[in-house]
């Protein structure tokens, strides 16, 4: 296992398992990728408590957090559920400047959850 460092600041373990067949093991309530995502979504949520203006999606985001809060307790979080309850909080929050930085968090400690895959090959720009 490698160790990594999130954005949270939190240190925490890559997704152990069979990169072949993509196989994790269950995450246990006390792994550092466990308390990393549930960091990042109280932290979420305290941001989100925390900003007053109207957001028409709210509701939508704070249910979301629950989810992911969820999924966060079970056994085995699947990294599926963790990237569309991600994306569902991000489409509700849209682009509110002051929770860019818990959402960029909750980001870092869902990706810690993805199978592990070889290195992404280098990108080209065109040249014109």
């Amino acid at each position: 296992m490698a160790a990594s460092r999130t954005e949270t600041g939190c240190s925490a373990r890559l997704v152990a398992g069979d990169a072949r067949t993509g196989r994790q093991e269950p995450a246990p309530a006390d792994e550092p990728r466990v308390l990393a995502l549930r960091l990042a979504v109280a932290g979420v949520r305290v941001a989100l408590a925390g900003y007053r203006a109207p957001l028409t999606d709210r509701g939508v985001a704070e249910r979301e957090l629950e989810r992911l809060e969820a999924v966060a307790r079970s056994p085995r979080p699947h990294p599926e559920e963790l990237g569309r309850g991600l994306l569902m909080v991000v489409g509700a929050v849209g682009s509110v400047r002051v929770l860019a930085t818990p959402v960029a968090e909750l980001r870092a400690a869902v990706e810690l959850f993805a199978p592990r895959r070889g290195a992404l090959p280098a990108t080209r720009r065109p040249t014109v």
